[in-house]
């Protein structure tokens, strides 16, 4: 069983807040973005299929489970020049990544501090109620991966829709989920439900101590990062796992501006181009050298002894001639 295959126009919406003294509880909403999803051209991992069980209907989707020579042996990018234009179209392929996958998602603003261990007795990571996860190891890594980097035990609920499908309904599945689970305040319970029809909605709630952590701007990340592997063609368990991994890693460090990323890039950069242009040049240098001492030592081979001797004695006769 798995994510819903249709593609839809992105909106999301976000409910609860945080407040001191308890738990903090809420929900928000994410769907597949247009050009997102699965492509039907794809090798398929396999067919899988979410079910809601209100309207008894079965919504299927398609899941996913040296350079060129001219003569001789001359490099196509002849010269510094050549060279230097292809180290700078990598660059600003790699740039446009890197600026892609920062803007897209919010920034980290809050230095955290990692929980103590032993404020959180750990637990199950995951109940599935649709039947989604089957490569349990690749679900939990990501999972415990955040756990390791905050000190917070996330749990991931899948749920059918059979306690409710609404963002309300959904963080009251959270909250009894918490209650009947969790023996301590440092756990975050994510309760997930697919609608079928390329949307989901969430429902949540945070431990008292693990607020520290996940506050409203950490939800934001997770929430951004839910929504790009939402929207990919990963599998159900990477979904999840990517998810709570990059946001484990992003929320625990503060995100710097892409400005700032930019620029240090663009010095590196500038740096490798220098030493590459540098290098090229010494190479072509050394390599004219070595060509003329070649020609030399083949002329010397090639010249007749006789010759030689006679070009010797020619130049004794001159030099006494002039005395």
């Amino acid at each position: 069983m798995g994510r819903s295959g249709r593609s839809g126009g992105s909106s999301r919406s976000s409910g609860g807040g945080f407040s001191g003294g308890g738990r903090s509880s809420g929900g928000f909403s994410g769907s597949r973005r247009i050009g997102g999803g699965f492509s039907n051209s794809r090798s398929s991992r396999s067919r899988s299929s979410s079910y809601n069980s209100r309207s008894g209907t079965s919504y299927r989707h398609y899941g996913y489970s040296g350079g060129y020579h001219g003569r001789g042996c001359g490099p196509v990018f002849v010269g510094s020049g050549g060279l230097t234009i292809f180290i700078v179209l990598v660059f600003v392929v790699t740039m446009f990544s890197v600026l892609r996958g920062n803007i897209s998602v919010t920034r980290s603003t809050v230095e955290r501090k990692k929980l103590p261990a032993s404020l959180s007795h750990e637990t199950s990571y995951y109940t599935d109620e649709v039947g989604w996860f089957t490569n349990i190891g690749a679900l939990e890594s990501g999972l415990k991966s955040f756990y390791k980097e905050t000190g917070v035990q996330p749990h991931v609920y899948v749920t059918d829709g059979r306690y409710g499908t609404s963002i309300d309904e959904l963080t009251t599945l959270a909250e009894t989920t918490y209650d009947k689970l969790c023996s301590d305040e440092a756990h975050f319970v994510l309760v997930f439900y697919d609608d079928g029809y390329g949307s989901y909605r969430c429902g949540y709630t945070v431990g008292s101590q693990a607020k520290t952590i996940v506050d409203s701007e950490a939800l934001s990340i997770l929430r951004d990062y839910l929504d790009r592997y939402y929207s990919s063609d990963v599998s159900d368990e990477e979904l999840f796992s990517k998810a709570f991994k990059e946001t484990g890693h992003r929320i625990m460090t503060i995100t710097k501006s892409p400005f700032v990323v930019v620029g240090t890039t663009v010095a590196i950069m500038g740096g490798v181009v220098a030493v590459t242009i540098i290098g090229f040049k010494w190479w072509k240098k050394a390599k004219a050298a070595k060509l003329k001492e070649a020609e030399l030592t083949a002329e010397i081979l090639n010249t007749p002894l006789e010759k030689m001797g006679d070009e010797k004695l020619e130049d004794l006769e001159e030099k006494y001639s002039n005395q």
